[in-house]
């Protein structure tokens, strides 16, 4: 039988706008700190407590016509997070409204499994602990039955994440892979997405781990960043850790040009903090305060602009955090299309509501935990006697972000088996998708990939194939 193979090319898109605005299409979301689930009992004398649980869901837009949208939670996965506990799963679907009195409100008909047992339950909107701004999203449901006895509580947090891509500020033993650097890049799902070799080959800088301190992923993906010590590159001569360089072997900025706007020039200032916006405007953070003369003091805490701005003052940052905010310093960021930053910081600190904060954690200007560092190396298992291995990069993979550039494909042949694919596009990251059927299901060719290039042993008698890309 002759083999047909059609290629189609679907980009996810987004409008990047404020507040309420609701993201076309299918949206994926990664549980933060905070979602749990509850047995609870409302007549047992016994104290219910909340049980952490980790996982993902899919976020769905639907129009059901012109008047009417539903907004669908689908693909549920959720699984107890707490290793000293029974295992406890969830699976299900439901729905959520974004514009009703609750911040949030949900609905849900979910299988619980504990302890080998399943059951399927209905559960129905409860107050929000701690409301979020969308696209986050923060909903409270409980088991809808007249049982005194049993009800289950379920608490959602959650971010439009698809992958979480972060470093560490030591090095940490994994019983999975070995020796992990803290100038490796990590993946909050246990992989390395790209070594430090990996990181700084074209750079030319002589064998050894140089540190991340600062990352975010630029056109083509190329990742811009810069290192925890000042290094020697036998290309560009001496890289400072106050320098931004790129995997390609560039030096994209160095010291001087991102502090001269500001009229200083400290090439000790050090780069914490990195996030690339679409205009190619740069906001940073430094690792010192430095005084100017006649003009407002930079703090290591700031959140400055390559424009000369001070996008957030170290004060505001913390704001909902602590009211004394010296000291702290920021050491990674990510700023989302709603204007929220997630961030790291220099040092731990206690929040003014009593909170413990460890440098690795990563927390949001509105005030909450967003994963605590232990959530982001635990898939690692590392065996080093420490708590916290700190969070010295951190870049966001997001469907709330997704890239409208234009691909072109320029190969597309069969190799090997299979199929060669080869594209163009001044996007960040790439995923190939393959389907039987243009309306698919779709299933995933490659991981998430800054690679334009990607091989498929497909060997079936027709397929349509999909980039998405961010």
């Amino acid at each position: 039988m002759r083999r047909l193979l059609a290629l189609v090319l679907l980009l996810s898109w987004v409008r990047v706008e404020r507040a309420q605005v609701i993201y076309p299409g299918q949206t994926h979301y990664l549980l933060t700190d905070g979602s749990a689930i509850m047995n609870d009992c409302p007549t047992c004398d016994r104290v219910s407590i909340w049980e952490p649980i980790h996982g993902s869901f899919d976020f769905v837009v639907v129009q059901l016509n012109p008047f009417e949208t539903a907004l669908l939670l689908t693909n549920i996965n959720f699984v107890s997070a707490d290793i000293n506990l029974p295992v406890t799963r969830i699976t299900g679907s439901g729905a959520l409204s974004l514009f009703t009195a609750q911040p949030h409100e949900v609905t849900l008909d979910v299988t619980i499994i504990r302890s080998g047992s399943a059951e399927t339950v209905h559960m129905t909107n409860a107050p929000a602990e701690s409301p979020r701004i969308y696209p986050m999203l923060c909903a409270n449901a409980n088991e809808d039955t007249p049982s005194q006895t049993r009800v289950y509580r379920l608490r959602l947090e959650a971010a439009p994440i698809r992958d979480l891509w972060f470093s560490t500020a030591v090095n940490m033993n994994s019983s999975i892979m070995g020796s992990v650097l803290h100038g490796d890049l990590l993946s909050n799902f246990g992989t390395i997405v790209k070594h430090n070799a990996e990181l700084t080959e074209r750079l030319s800088i002589p064998d050894g781990d140089v540190g991340l301190d600062a990352i975010d992923i630029g056109p083509r993906g190329e990742l811009f960043f810069s290192t925890t010590s000042n290094v020697e590159s036998i290309v560009n001569g001496p890289i400072s850790h106050s320098d931004i360089v790129t995997s390609a072997g560039r030096v994209y900025l160095q010291s001087a040009q991102l502090l001269a706007p500001f009229g200083v020039d400290d090439p000790e200032a050090g780069l914490d903090a990195l996030h690339i916006k679409a205009d190619d405007e740069i906001y940073f953070s430094i690792s010192k305060d430095i005084p100017r003369t006649g003009a407002t003091t930079l703090h290591r805490g700031d959140i400055l602009s390559s424009k000369g701005r001070i996008i957030r003052t170290e004060a505001n940052l913390f704001s909902r955090w602590t009211s004394s905010a010296a000291g702290i310093g920021v050491d990674a960021l990510y700023v989302w299309p709603n204007g929220e930053i997630w961030f790291s910081t220099e040092n731990d600190f206690t929040s003014s509501g009593g909170i413990p904060i460890s440098a690795g954690d990563i927390i949001s200007d509105q005030g909450y935990v967003a994963f605590r560092n232990s959530a982001l190396t635990g898939p690692f298992n590392p065996t080093d006697a420490i708590a916290d291995f700190g969070l010295d990069a951190l870049a966001i993979i997001s469907d709330a972000a997704a890239n409208t550039t234009p691909t072109q494909i320029v190969e597309f042949a069969p190799v090997d088996g299979g199929f060669d694919l080869r594209w163009e596009s001044a996007a960040r990251v790439f995923q190939v998708e393959r389907a039987a059927t243009i309306t698919g299901p779709w299933a995933t060719v490659t991981g998430l990939t800054l690679d334009q290039t990607a091989h498929d042993d497909f060997i079936g008698p027709a397929a349509f194939y999909r980039i998405r890309q961010w």
